[in-house]
């Protein structure tokens, strides 16, 4: 009995035992999981703090293109209206030309009709004087020199119409390539930005997967530390109730022997309280045996038998 008792009081501790081990492997492999797990999410977060650093950045660069662009957009506003102001001026100019050039084809009739030379000896001829001659001959030289100054008026004014024209034109096309540049550095950046969003998406995502894969970890984790609590309290009963079987099983071998050495001695007892009762009877019977005569027996005859 006190055999199968320890047999399985060491069975059950085997059992627990193996039991307990892979539990707590368990728990710390969680623990390692788990830290893994917090590591992948810094890192996500690492990488979401740089992206979001480089967006920034872009979306300050976008700003500042912005500004440039506002800028370029209020210096066409103002080469517009400079523009439809040269447009007047060269309208006005236009109309002095003409009127310059009908003069000038005026005068050319003239001389090609008349003649300068014969106009001039007409001039003097005509005169009443010498004094009125070299007025006349002074009139005629400023006419002439008039008609040069309005010639040479009118290739500056054309000359001006024509470099205004060129230089408006310029500060246009100027301002139309730097809008397209401008333009185009401004699409990279929002395409940049779009990219810098999607992947900061993507790891947002990511991160969340990580963070929900933590948090399987904890409840597995929670599930694990439970359980060797339970494993825990039940090696904790078993190990009360081995010793209260070994100490059972201890007051009952020592009961067992109490009650054999009783026996044993009650045993003995007897034995010598028998012998000694024998020896009393045989000397109780010897004296009585020595001091009574004994009787002999008589032995009666029997009668013969008597055939017929």
């Amino acid at each position: 009995m006190k055999k199968r008792i320890v047999s399985s009081l060491l069975a059950c501790s085997l059992v627990f035992t193996a039991v307990s081990a892979p539990s707590i492997a368990l728990a710390d492999n969680f623990d390692q999981k788990i830290e893994q797990k917090n590591k992948e999410i810094n890192e996500l977060k690492s990488q979401q703090t740089s992206l979001q650093t480089k967006i920034s950045s872009l979306e300050g660069e976008i700003a500042g293109i912005n500004t440039q662009a506002q800028a370029l957009l209020a210096k066409q506003v103002k080469l517009n209206e400079e523009t439809e102001q040269l447009k007047q001026e060269i309208a006005d100019l236009e109309v002095r030309i003409e009127r310059r050039e009908e003069a000038i084809r005026n005068q050319a009739r003239d001389v090609q009709v008349n003649g300068s030379q014969t106009t001039l000896i007409d001039a003097v001829l005509n005169a009443d004087s010498l004094t009125d001659a070299i007025g006349r001959v002074q009139a005629m030289s400023t006419i002439v020199n008039a008609n040069n100054d309005l010639v040479t008026q009118q290739k500056l004014d054309k000359q001006a119409v024509e470099d205004k024209t060129a230089e408006n034109e310029a500060k246009m096309a100027e301002i139309q390539e730097n809008q397209v540049a401008l333009e185009a550095q401004k699409g990279e950046l929002v395409s940049s930005q779009a990219e810098l969003a999607v992947l900061k998406a993507d790891l947002a995502i990511q991160q969340s997967s990580k963070e929900s894969e933590k948090e399987t970890l904890q409840e597995q984790k929670a599930a694990a530390e439970a359980e060797r609590a339970r494993i825990a309290e039940e090696e904790r009963l078993a190990a009360a109730a081995q010793a209260a079987a070994a100490q059972a099983a201890a007051q009952a071998q020592a009961q067992t022997q109490t009650q054999t050495q009783t026996s044993i001695q009650g045993t003995t007892n007897n034995t010598t309280s028998n012998s000694t009762n024998n020896s009393s009877n045989d000397v109780v019977n010897n004296s009585t045996s020595n001091s009574t005569p004994t009787t002999p027996n008589v032995v009666t005859p029997s009668a013969p038998e008597v055939s017929t």
